[in-house]
């Protein structure tokens, strides 16, 4: 999840735009800069909004938390302190995004 914006400049302009108008729609309580250190989290909010506001397309993200993955366990615990994290960071702290869904799913009987 952790991410830096690798554009040229000539996109940059166009993708602080699209974070402003993402940004706004959310209602962020604070201006973070979302190209780093979570611009992918932040690019797919932004895609999302485009895609409901802009398009008027009813779209739904859907993040999905893998919960006891052997290859890099983690908990539902440690997920929410993680997504707080990455919350605060984009100043979106305890904002409702429409179209979000988070699931958290545990990973059982996978073979080796």
């Amino acid at each position: 999840m952790a991410s830096f914006c690798r554009a040229g400049k000539d996109s940059i302009q166009l993708i602080e735009a699209a974070f402003g108008r993402t940004r706004q729609w959310i209602g962020a309580r604070k201006y973070r800069d979302w190209k780093s250190p979570f611009y992918q989290f932040a690019n797919r909010l932004a895609h999302l909004f485009f895609l409901r506001e802009e398009c008027g397309l009813e779209a739904w993200l859907a993040n999905i938390y893998f919960i006891g993955d052997p290859y890099y366990p983690t908990n539902r615990g440690q997920w929410d302190d993680w997504l707080q994290e990455v919350r605060f960071e984009l100043g979106i702290g305890d904002c409702a995004i429409d179209g979000l869904v988070e699931l958290f799913v545990p990973v059982k009987g996978i073979e080796k």
